[in-house]
């Protein structure tokens, strides 16, 4: 009891769906054509770094500022590469409706996030 405590207090996790976030780029494996251009959700390049952006943000939230314990909401501030500097990312994030171990490449050493040090374990996984 005391140990799963004193680990709840140290270690943080966080799980987020996605919700789609596919590049838009065609993969022949994947059930994708209604993120491509010409596609019926007209997925652009600038659309997904916006969406990949947006889910840096999402996780840079979850943390707290280096040394304290206020997170960044708290703090009301806008999120840049400076901002996450000083942040301290949640010990785990698990995502949900990615499409592609690229994609999470792109989210992790392209976006907002690739300041931070993050190790990228994937694991995929398919519905049937």
């Amino acid at each position: 009891m005391f140990l799963s405590a004193l680990l709840v207090s140290l270690f943080t996790f966080v799980q987020f769906n996605c919700e789609n976030l596919f590049d838009c780029q065609h993969d022949s494996l994947k059930n994708d054509v209604e993120f491509l251009p010409d596609g019926s959700y007209h997925w652009t390049p600038f659309r997904y770094w916006r969406k990949l952006n947006r889910v840096g943000q999402t996780i840079v939230s979850c943390g707290e500022r280096n040394g304290e314990v206020e997170t960044l909401a708290e703090q009301d501030c806008s999120i840049s590469e400076e901002a996450v500097a000083n942040w301290h990312l949640p010990d785990m994030v698990a995502l949900c409706e990615v499409e592609n171990d690229s994609v999470m490449r792109d989210l992790t050493k392209r976006s907002l996030l690739r300041t931070m040090s993050m190790s990228l374990p994937i694991r995929p996984t398919s519905v049937a």
